[in-house]
Parts: C-alpha cells; sequence; structure tokens
C-alpha cells in the first residue's frame, strides 16, 4: 500500500522484505531485508528518525525527518532487530527515492549452489553496480522459476537485479553475458519492469515456507561463506 501510494508521485522505498504480508514495523521489527539490501541498503539505512514509547510509558524522539535535520546518535537504530522488546514503535521517518526509470533481472541457471554463489562473488567484483544479488536452489528455486521463462536451464538460479536509467541496465546487458560464460554458465535472459517485478514477488514469501524451521541469520564476508 505504501509503495502504491509512493508511486503516484514518482517515488519509492527500495527494500524489499522477504515476507509477502510485510509492515513497515514487522520490517523494523525484524530487521528483514530481501536481495536489494545490496545495493539500497536495508530498512534501517533509510530511517531518518522515530517516535517511541519505552517501558515506563515516555514518549521519546530521535533523528529528524530530512536528512539536513539528522544530528547526534541514531538511538532509534536499536529498535531494528529488537523485535519489539525496548520500546513501541509510534512513527518512523524513511528516505524514499525517485523509481528508476528501468528495472531489470537478469537470471541464470547455474549446476549448483556453489557455482552460483561464485558467480555473483565475480559480479560483486565487476566494475558492474547490481542492485541485487540473489541465489536460489531446491524448493525456493522452483518457487522462484514459476516467474522465469520455462527456457531456463534446470538448477540454481542465478538473480542479477538491475535499477537505472536505460542506458545503466544496457551496460550490464552486454558485460554480464560474458561473467557467465567465464563461470561455466548459459548467458542470463533478461526480464523488465513487470517482468522483473514478478521475480521479486516469486522471491517473497520464501520465508513463510519456513517458518517451522529453526533459521539462523549470519553475518560474514561474501568470501567467508
Amino acid at each position: 500500500s505504501l509503495q502504491r501510494t509512493l508511486a503516484e508521485h514518482g517515488q519509492w522505498l527500495p527494500i524489499d522484505p522477504p515476507f509477502a504480508g510485510a509492515t513497515i514495523g514487522g520490517i523494523i521489527a525484524t530487521a528483514s531485508t530481501g536481495a536489494r539490501r545490496h545495493g539500497c541498503g536495508t530498512a534501517k539505512d533509510l530511517t531518518l528518525g522515530a517516535s517511541l514509547v519505552n517501558a515506563p510509558a515516555t514518549l521519546t524522539k530521535s533523528g529528524g525527518r530530512v536528512v539536513k535535520n539528522v544530528t547526534g546518535f541514531d538511538l532509534h537504530r536499536l529498535q531494528w532487530g529488537a523485535m519489539g522488546t525496548l520500546a513501541l514503535l509510534v512513527e518512523v521517518s524513511l528516505k524514499v527515492s525517485a523509481r528508476p526509470p528501468t528495472r531489470a533481472v537478469f537470471a541464470a541457471a547455474a549446476p549448483d549452489l556453489a557455482s552460483a554463489h561464485r558467480h555473483l562473488l565475480d559480479v560483486a567484483g565487476s566494475p558492474l553496480r547490481p542492485v541485487a544479488l540473489a541465489a536460489y536452489d531446491g524448493d525456493d528455486a522452483t518457487a522462484v522459476r514459476a516467474a522465469l521463462p520455462a527456457s531456463l536451464p534446470t538448477g540454481a538460479v542465478v538473480l542479477v537485479g538491475v535499477e537505472g536509467p536505460r542506458s545503466f541496465v544496457e551496460r550490464h546487458g552486454r558485460d554480464l553475458p560474458a561473467l557467465a560464460e567465464r563461470a561455466g554458465l548459459a548467458a542470463p535472459v533478461r526480464l523488465e519492469d513487470d517482468g522483473a517485478t514478478a521475480v521479486w514477488n516469486a522471491t517473497r514469501g520464501l520465508g513463510e515456507r519456513r517458518s517451522g524451521a529453526i533459521v539462523v541469520r549470519i553475518g560474514t564476508r561474501p568470501h567467508d561463506l
């Protein structure tokens, strides 16, 4: 609903939470992020300020409503991932961006997840600047393939998201096939705008399918994975 309202003004909040029914409060409480964090950061990075009610029922404020007014410590960032245990979030100010004129996803298939990961490391280390990098295998890959062309070979699914001017997307379209060939992968297929949106929508809800599992979030350098 927020994205639809912002779209009327040519803007958006560049986050893609992994849960289809995510709310702003839920994203903050759980520190949920999606693949777009590679280029746009997380909701925490886009937060300018917040109003909170703490345990003694005291209203506190941190940050501001515009970038130039944000000074001092970003105490409201303590709420991100706190599961609502530190305070109740009353109001939050977020930094929105202009909607990119072109959005694309370059999808390729890899023999296994390790090969997909190596390819994404090559992309991340290249002069290219994608906004999202993601790889899926098993049931997750099957779910994502529902939004991809049937001609995509079997195996793990590799997604490279690109957003920006047409020339920026075209640069990725010229260079990504060479990187894929170096990794032993077939040339990626390109999906734009509504097609790209359908791909990212297919990735939402994957976490809900694992709701009965114990999920551990690990923060590390990509090469250490």
